[in-house]
């Protein structure tokens, strides 16, 4: 009875074995264009749509880039607006250089402090409460927002450029020890942006859909809950009674009568 040794292969294969030999690389790119075209026009048809919603409740694609809420939002810069208009309406001499407006008011009367007492708490509620739905709405929103930021198009484009460079290299079966170095290097660049490519579409068009839908819900209850907030928060404002009261001008009292008096010649001419 004859033994038979083993034959051993060789191991010592360039990486560009990790992709089938009788799959060129130009086809690898061109099967991922046509599987990832749903996607692609996802993307561009719901980017629009998309940054309108982001508005719509507040938000800004700018947002994600800063670690603490906005200074310009909505309550917080009402509340700095009504601050430096108080101030400059609390100056002692601040209506005594406006008297040709004809205005009713006492001098001196502290306008800023009223402020302070009865509205400025309103506001730092609202705003604490605009700040807490701020974030709980970029978290709602962050999937749609790695979405957008996965640099699917560059990687695409590198992925297509990439297939003739390893082709062209993978039929020249270079032996210099750089060529072929250069070739694994491509090759393993090549391997992971398909990878990557690969796990973008891989949930599908319509989960990668379903799952955006359900955040843009979650975003607006929570947008609901903050405008529930505020109505709560201001309740109270309408109560104030303003100490400021304006007089018509004399003079357009005067032009008011004079439209009279042409409106009654006008009625008896007819």
């Amino acid at each position: 009875m004859s033994s038979h040794k083993p034959v051993h292969k060789n191991n010592n294969k360039s990486t560009m074995k990790t992709i089938r030999d009788d799959i060129l690389p130009s086809q690898i790119v061109s099967d991922y264009v046509k599987e990832s075209d749903g996607y692609q026009k996802y993307r561009i048809q719901f980017r629009e749509p998309y940054k309108h919603f982001l508005g719509c409740v507040g938000l800004d694609e700018r947002d994600w880039n800063l670690s603490r809420p906005r200074a310009d939002l909505r309550c917080n810069a009402l509340s700095q607006q009504l601050t430096s208009m108080y101030s400059i309406t609390s100056k002692p001499d601040f209506f005594n250089e406006n008297k040709e407006k004809d205005t009713e008011t006492k001098e001196g009367v502290d306008y800023f402090g009223d402020f302070d007492r009865e509205i400025r708490p309103h506001f730092e509620k609202a705003i604490a409460a605009e700040n807490q739905y701020y974030d709980e709405m970029k978290t709602k929103m962050q999937v749609i927002h790695d979405f957008y930021t996965n640099d699917f198009e560059a990687k695409k484009a590198e992925f297509a450029s990439l297939g003739p460079e390893l082709e062209a290299l993978q039929k020249s079966r270079p032996t210099d020890p750089e060529q072929i170095q250069q070739m694994d290097k491509v090759m393993n660049r090549f391997t992971e942006l398909q990878r990557l490519l690969k796990s973008m579409i891989q949930p599908g068009l319509t989960a990668i859909q379903s799952q955006h839908l359900k955040a843009m819900r979650e975003c607006m209850e929570a947008y609901q809950k903050l405008n529930d907030n505020w109505s709560n928060c201001f309740v109270s404002f309408s109560k104030f009674k303003p100490k400021l009261t304006v007089k018509r001008r004399i003079k357009d009292e005067e032009k008011g009568k004079d439209k009279a008096d042409k409106l009654g010649e006008d009625d008896r001419d007819i």
